[in-house]
């Protein structure tokens, strides 16, 4: 149990850090999370899939891209091994991942994961969670950025209810 409370207070810190801006002391936190969460409950652990995604975040803010995606492919690899892929884990990587490819201007390495996480989304949420219209909202994003606008505006309108 103190594991855990340890574990979830080094997330939150390392979100504060980067909500502020302190990039350095976050990474730090974070770092320090994914050591607990792997030496407490193990490399295949949802608390390390977690822990993996939550760094990866930081360096989409950091701008430090391939590292990030690096971090979501091995939350995600640990996700599928232990959760399988129709989960919420898997679908909120697969959002990040297509976030970090966006933010990099590689909207077609993008697509698929944007397209991914809509799909997991609709089915494990429904088509009017909030989850769900964010995932679309993404996904649309990204086909904006192929030029696909006619594509784009029909999942914007679907996504605020229009």
């Amino acid at each position: 149990m103190a594991a855990r409370i340890r574990l979830k207070t080094l997330a939150l810190l390392g979100q504060l850090r980067r909500l502020q801006g302190d990039y350095v002391r976050a990474e730090n936190e974070l770092q320090e999370a994914v050591r607990l969460a792997v030496g407490e409950f193990g490399e295949t652990s949802g608390e390390s899939a977690q822990a993996l995604n939550d760094l990866g975040v930081l360096h989409k803010y950091c701008g430090r891209f391939d590292e990030g995606l690096r971090l979501y492919k091995e939350a995600l690899r640990v996700t599928m091994a232990t959760q399988g892929e129709e989960c919420l884990t898997a679908c909120t990587i697969y959002h990040n991942m297509g976030g970090i490819l966006f933010s990099k201007g590689d909207f077609a390495a993008a697509k698929p994961y944007g397209e991914k996480a809509w799909e997991l989304s609709q089915r494990l949420l429904g088509e009017t969670d909030p989850r769900t219209m964010a995932d679309a909202a993404a996904y649309a994003a990204i086909l904006d950025g192929l030029g696909r606008y006619d594509e784009s505006e029909a999942i914007y309108r679907r996504a605020c209810g229009v």
